[in-house]
């Protein structure tokens, strides 16, 4: 059994068993949390600061920046080193021009033939994707900055882009693997 110090309305310490003046309490109570009335109450959490905001949103932009992007019915890697290679895939097809061909693995194991149409057109949504992932973070950053977002919570459910879009869904890269 463990049981509360209480002093002034607020706990300042819990001990195992049960001392003069102490409330028996549960195992979650700890030190800062109020007692009224025969009620617990835990403390609330600290309000963010901006840079702690900030950070968070960086991180949600990086997860989502590197978490995948569904195109063509299969997951593009879009991790950094993912990026260069797509990157180096577009220009190479780029230069090469119409008689550009090569194989590329995507994330879920398949390998599918990519053209110049297709690997330029593949590199595009992935970029669009991943573009959009930092305008929405420099958008939340500007709320944070503003005042309007101040929780965790506002940030995720701020608009950050899908890990796919339809109408990047074409050309087929060929294979009958078009969506």
């Amino acid at each position: 059994m463990k049981s509360a110090i209480i002093e002034d309305g607020v706990v300042t310490n819990v001990i195992v068993g049960t001392i003069d003046g102490s409330i028996e309490c549960g195992d979650d109570v700890g030190t800062g949390w109020t007692y009224s009335g025969g009620v617990f109450v835990a403390p609330l959490a600290p309000t963010p600061s901006k840079d702690d905001l900030l950070s968070y949103a960086a991180g949600v932009r990086f997860t989502k920046e590197t978490g995948g992007y569904a195109y063509d019915g299969h997951l593009i890697s879009t991790d950094r080193d993912s990026q260069s290679k797509i990157g180096n895939v577009a220009l190479a097809a780029t230069i090469k021009g119409q008689s550009f061909s090569t194989q590329w693995k995507c994330s879920d194991g398949a390998f599918v033939t990519l053209t110049q149409e297709t690997a330029v057109a593949m590199a595009t949504a992935v970029m669009t994707f991943i573009s959009a992932c930092f305008a929405t973070e420099g958008a939340v950053a500007a709320e944070i900055s503003s005042g309007a977002i101040q929780t965790f919570s506002q940030i995720d459910s701020a608009s950050w882009p899908a890990a796919s879009s339809p109408s990047l869904l074409v050309p087929s890269m060929g294979g009958g693997i078009n969506t």
